[in-house]
Formats: C-alpha cells, structure tokens, sequence
C-alpha cells in the first residue's frame, strides 16, 4: 500500500482481508443551527444582567482562560443567589457552549 493511505483503499483492505462487510446509511441533515441564535442566547442567559461586575469578569476571564474548575466555581458562587441562572450556566458549560456565555457577557456592555 502507498502512502498517504486514502479510506476507501484502507476499508477495501480490511474487507479483503478480515472479510467484513460494511453498512452505508444516508447522511442525516443538521437539525439545528450551527451558530447559537443571538435571541435565544439573550433570553436564556438575560438574568447575567444583575450579577456583580466580580463575578462577570471572574466568569469571562476563567471562560478566556478554559479553566473549567475557575468556571465551576464562578458558577458554585453564583448558584447561592441565582439557581436557575447556574442551572443554565451548567448546561452550557457541560456543552461546551463558552461561545454562548462571552456573547451574554457581552451584550451587557
């Protein structure tokens, strides 16, 4: 085989030689966008508007740094005066959504 490997020529090797045989489904289509939408982010994440400046910049700046333990104890902090906002915060956080976050930060100022 020469390299660089392309994957048909590697599957078609390993169906030769293995004797397996291989199941093709269709492509299935996104069913969601791509890029957060600016007015959900606005309402899901509006209640960032009230917190304290601290906890914004301590928020943004873990979320710059990708210190998810910086990220989680922003979000422990706030939890104690805002839990639904920290239940949301989570779940975009466990998402892996930071986009979302700074662009609700963001909005603020």
């Amino acid at each position: 085989m020469i390299e660089p490997i392309r994957e048909p020529q590697l599957f078609s090797l390993i169906a030769r030689y293995l004797g397996v045989d291989y199941l093709y489904t269709e492509a299935h289509p996104v069913l969601f966008p791509l890029e957060p939408d600016r007015s959900s982010t606005e309402t899901d994440l509006e209640g960032l508007r009230p917190l304290p400046e601290t906890w914004r910049t301590q928020l943004r700046e873990a979320i710059l740094d990708l210190d998810v333990g910086a990220i989680n104890g922003v979000i422990d902090q706030i939890s104690d005066s805002y839990p639904q906002l920290a239940r949301r915060l989570r779940r975009h956080v466990e998402d892996f959504e930071y986009s979302t976050i700074l662009a609700a930060l963001a909005l603020d100022n």
